[in-house]
């Protein structure tokens, strides 16, 4: 069994969360490719990941991670030359995210109508978005806040106004 470049096998995995599809397919295909041309299959690199890691530094990490892991969740891309790109978030993050915040009392809700309605629009709209849609997901979510807030103000101004009548 021939030996794998590691980094570059791990680079690649990371690559298959691109949000390009052929990007990902290609990144893919390429670690087969790898595993192929050193006689290895998955499973054999699942049995090496229970195996303790060196690092590019040759420290060897207690738990088998590369120092380098926490810096760099993600990795660099392929060539070493971009920043990590962070993860996405996922339907389990985005639904999480929207429990959390419906759970919030409806008092408090209403009171901060706003504010709350910005946070929904956010899980909804921007949790997944990723580049030149995440500004336009950014976008729509401020619109949104700004709608609601206008449309809380006129509404808290009207009860104001009912219950001053209905005082004096």
């Amino acid at each position: 069994m021939a030996q794998i470049d590691a980094a570059r096998l791990v680079k690649l995995l990371n690559m298959t969360a691109s949000p390009h599809d052929a990007e990902a397919l290609a990144a893919a295909r390429h670690s087969n490719e790898m595993l192929r041309a050193a006689g290895m299959s998955w499973g054999d690199v699942v049995a090496l990941r229970s195996e303790p890691t060196t690092t590019s530094q040759g420290r060897q990490e207690p738990d088998g991670k590369d120092a380098g892991a926490a810096a760099h969740p993600r990795g660099d891309d392929l060539f070493g030359n971009d920043a990590a790109m962070p993860p996405p978030a996922g339907p389990s993050a985005k639904a999480a995210m929207q429990a959390r915040i419906r759970a919030v009392p409806l008092f408090a809700r209403v009171a901060l109508f706003p504010l709350w309605g910005a946070a929904e629009s956010y899980a909804a709209i921007c949790l997944n978005e990723r580049g030149i849609m995440w500004v336009g997901a950014i976008a729509t979510t401020a619109a949104i806040t700004v709608a609601m807030g206008a449309l809380w103000c006129v509404a808290a101004l009207s009860f104001a106004r009912q219950i001053s009548a209905f005082l004096g």
